[in-house]
């Protein structure tokens, strides 16, 4: 999993980015890991978000299948009203961009690796709704998320 983008200097924001890419690599960690109940995907989703990664992770575990290359994500946007600026414990939602033209689904036995070619499904466009728990030490969780395939405006 590639995170290309710079972090926010606003502390918040940081937080919530952390908190985004930490939710989307638990769901490719779940997967290598071939369980749904991956300790990492329970601890970084919860609501909408836990659901959407179960799912997704379900359908590769009755496939049989793992992933293998690179699943590369980009231009994280702050989504309108949902500023964490200042401390605020308000929700924060982050739009942000996957090539997933290198990242390729593997047999879990036999190892055969399915290799597609690049097309305008390869670009997803994420939506994903961040909060910070009341908590003790600062923790984030994704707790919704939409998912577009096909977006077009996340070609580079």
């Amino acid at each position: 999993v590639v995170f290309d983008w710079t972090m926010p200097k606003d502390p918040a924001q940081n937080a919530a980015l952390t908190a985004a890419a930490n939710y989307l690599q638990s769901i490719d960690h779940a997967v290598v890991k071939q369980t749904a109940q991956d300790p990492p995907l329970l601890a970084h989703a919860s609501g909408d978000a836990l659901a959407y990664a179960r799912d997704f992770v379900q359908r590769n575990v009755d496939g049989k299948l793992t992933l293998s290359g690179t699943d590369r994500f980009y231009r994280p946007v702050f989504g309108n009203g949902s500023s964490a600026k200042g401390g605020s414990k308000s929700p924060v939602e982050i739009r942000l961009c996957d090539n997933q033209s290198k990242i390729y689904s593997k047999d879990v036995v036999g190892g055969k690796v399915h290799v597609t070619g690049e097309s305008d499904r390869s670009y997803v466009l994420f939506d994903i709704l961040v909060v910070e728990l009341p908590v003790a030490h600062p923790y984030w969780q994704a707790q919704g998320i939409t998912v577009k395939e096909g977006s077009l405006q996340c070609k580079d």
